[in-house]
């Protein structure tokens, strides 16, 4: 996909669900949007649709972390034109509550936050047909509430729990593709707690993450890990920045970029540059008007970065935004209920 043609999957408003495409076309002087519903989801088939993969088919694959025939949650995979097949429905017993998938050679590997064996959740693997296979099941000790999953250039695959282990703040974890996990680091509070957002590789090769509250500052974290478990605490954030959550590091300029939830010059929100080395700008505050709560961002290949906010904007119900390295934001499309409202 092209940085003018990003997709990006909101969660609507109330209880039924949509699968949305935004081809953001921004040749308009307006920056008119146009965007099309592909699939509405309704219980039956899954609740809250998160994070699309595109396999080498051009479908897409992704995850309902609610709802299905269970109301565990779904995997499914979608055609480009929103034809949409269940390729499996959890059950508590195999994991509850999925996030998203990570591709490797040829099948998808994810988490569950609940459910399993110990109902601390799981990691999976599954194949494009849909065959699961738990890998992990997670039982407090070694964490709890697992997220998303990122596939290391050694092969093996990193992570984070939101909760449990040593001392109940979450871990950092390795994992190889058979399932053999070791605990990397366990938070305590003083570095942080309750990490969210997943980890990114930087291209140092270590692993670079956030906490959403406690450490030095005591609103949250930016940290850094190796593949080993050497663990450096970035910046602790205080009350001016809260709840960060999510990096990515540029292409453009190798910074790390990432938002803070709540906080910023308006209370609204940031989002925010930090170095390799742990120095931190923030770039731009959210005002109500141009989006609230912001729910991380994308780098495009036109050296912008592409977001959402959850509340916000002219009909309070969130923005998609384009935004430069500089912080200068350009509203993409407004949501108003009938189209979604992002998550």
């Amino acid at each position: 996909m092209s940085a003018t043609q990003p997709i990006v999957l909101f969660r609507p408003h109330l209880r039924s669900f949509r699968l949305l495409l935004m081809v953001a076309s921004l040749i308009s002087a307006a920056h008119a949007q146009t965007l099309t519903t592909l699939v509405t989801f309704d219980v039956n088939n899954g609740e809250l649709p998160s994070g699309l993969k595109q396999a080498s088919s051009g479908n897409f694959y992704g995850t309902t972390s609610e709802g299905g025939a269970n109301g565990d949650g779904e995997v499914f995979e979608m055609t480009l034109s929103g034809g949409l097949t269940i390729l499996h429905s959890f059950d508590v017993s195999d994991g509850a509550d999925p996030g998203g998938l990570t591709p490797s050679s040829g099948n998808y590997y994810g988490t569950t936050a609940a459910g399993g064996a110990n109902n601390d959740g799981e990691v999976y693997e599954m194949t494009p047909t849909g065959t699961v296979t738990i890998l992990h099941s997670f039982d407090v000790t070694d964490g709890t509430q697992p997220g998303g999953l990122k596939l290391g250039s050694d092969g093996n695959f990193y992570g984070t729990t939101a909760a449990g282990g040593a001392d109940g703040d979450g871990e950092v974890f390795k994992m190889t593709p058979t399932g053999t996990l070791t605990v990397l680091h366990s938070f305590d509070s003083s570095d942080g707690s309750h990490p969210s957002g997943g980890l990114t590789q930087g291209t140092d090769g270590n692993y670079y993450g956030t906490t959403s509250s406690y450490g030095p500052g005591g609103y949250g974290t930016v940290f850094r890990i190796t593949p080993t478990g050497t663990f450096t605490t970035l910046y602790g954030f205080g009350l001016t920045e809260q709840q960060p959550s999510g990096l990515l590091q540029s292409t453009i300029d190798g910074n790390f970029y990432g938002v803070t939830v709540e906080g910023g010059a308006n209370g609204d929100g940031s989002v925010y540059k930090i170095t390799p080395s742990g120095v931190v700008t923030v770039i731009h505050s959210f005002d109500v008007t141009d989006g609230a709560f912001p729910a991380g961002l994308i780098e495009g290949t036109d050296g912008n970065f592409y977001g959402t906010t959850k509340d916000g904007g002219a009909n309070g119900d969130g923005e998609v935004f384009k935004m430069t390295s500089a912080g200068a934001i350009i509203l993409l499309h407004s949501f108003d209920v009938t189209d979604g409202e992002p998550r």
